[in-house]
């Protein structure tokens, strides 16, 4: 999803008691109640009849007391506090991990691949993501690896962990059973509001007659990659490069069904190569070190780790790849294939492709 730009303006000191004084409807707010509402909080905004009214009405403060109920937060509901602020961020950027692997076990509860040795990155991802917010980073060793998607020792010890404090003696830590998953999703999805499974993600999955396809890279994890057919020889560069310096590529965002993206750091064009399937928005883990968008900005490159610098110098140097930290308005985190500039055709012809979803 997004990285929330709308929560750091609201929980911005004093913010909202302006915005509970205003008699027109305002944006960030619309904003912040479609976000309420994809993490389950409709019946508190009574969505139905509501929406996104764009005021801080008895129905908003409702579903923030309700957020702060289950996040064991005392506040009224009144204001976005720092605290309200900074665990909505973190819950809001793993609902997307949450669904992938609610669908999953929906699917097939006796079959999904998280065990050792599985190749199913980004299910492995999205599950050690959960695990981190639970509280078992410690085990994931998460400052090192993060979610990079590969089950081994560092995922066992976290669900070995988990299985003891859940009571759930007897289950095989290298292979997670459909009682460890589910007894996993019920303690995460208490943190949302009862209907967070019922929304569906921003990110579109492919289908019948799209040219989408899933990406899975050697350096790359976080959230799952569809990008175009046209696209994945890039993607692969992209792959290489980030092998030869030593980081990790964590993606944020992939292909988009459109240009309404809930706090991004740049408003996305109505032509967005996102849109066509050829660009990533990413963070870069480099050797002791996280480059997110303040890191990665031109005015920091004086500080960047060398594997950063020779990273991002691999993709200029690129006959066709882009980074966004050089364009006009800088987006530091974007990488594409310029498909928009070089043939609006093309683009027209791509997008159409893939968005046969």
């Amino acid at each position: 999803m997004s990285n929330l730009s709308v929560v750091e303006r609201l929980k911005e000191a004093g913010m909202m008691t302006n915005v509970l004084r205003v008699a027109q409807p305002n944006a960030d707010l619309k904003e912040f109640q479609t976000l309420m509402n994809e993490m389950g909080f409709g019946d508190q905004l009574n969505w139905e009849v509501n929406a996104d009214s764009g005021f801080y009405d008895e129905y908003c403060i409702a579903a923030v007391q309700e957020f702060c109920k289950k996040n064991d937060i005392e506040a009224d509901g009144t204001e976005i506090t720092e605290e309200i602020g900074e665990r909505l961020i973190i819950l809001y950027e793993s609902l997307d991990e949450l669904q992938d692997l609610h669908e999953a076990w929906q699917e097939d509860k006796n079959e999904i691949e998280l065990k050792e040795g599985s190749t199913s990155k980004a299910l492995i991802s999205s599950f050690q993501t959960i695990m981190n917010d639970l509280g078992y980073g410690k085990q994931l060793n998460w400052s090192k690896y993060k979610n990079d998607g590969h089950y081994g020792a560092s995922s066992i010890a976290a669900v070995t962990a988990f299985i003891a404090d859940a009571g759930l003696e007897g289950e095989d830590p290298t292979f997670i059973s459909d009682t460890v998953i589910q007894a996993m999703m019920v303690k995460h999805g208490a943190f949302y509001g009862k209907k967070w499974m019922d929304n569906p993600k921003q990110e579109a999955s492919s289908s019948d007659g799209s040219t989408l396809t899933e990406f899975i890279g050697v350096n790359f994890q976080g959230k799952k990659v569809l990008a175009d057919d046209l696209f994945l020889p890039e993607l692969q560069k992209i792959d290489k490069y980030a092998g030869e310096f030593g980081i990790k590529i964590h993606v944020t965002s992939s292909f988009r069904k459109d240009a309404n993206v809930k706090g991004a750091i740049v408003t996305p064009s109505k032509m967005s190569n996102h849109m066509a399937g050829h660009a990533i928005d990413m963070n870069i883990v480099f050797p002791g070190g996280w480059a997110n968008s303040a890191y990665l900005k031109k005015s920091n490159e004086a500080n960047w780790h060398d594997s950063v610098k020779g990273f991002i110098d691999a993709i200029r140097d690129d006959e066709t790849l882009r980074w966004g930290g050089d364009f006009n308005t800088e987006d530091p985190v974007h990488i594409d294939d310029g498909l928009n500039v070089r043939s609006r055709e093309e683009w027209k012809a791509r997008f159409a492709a893939t968005q046969l979803t």
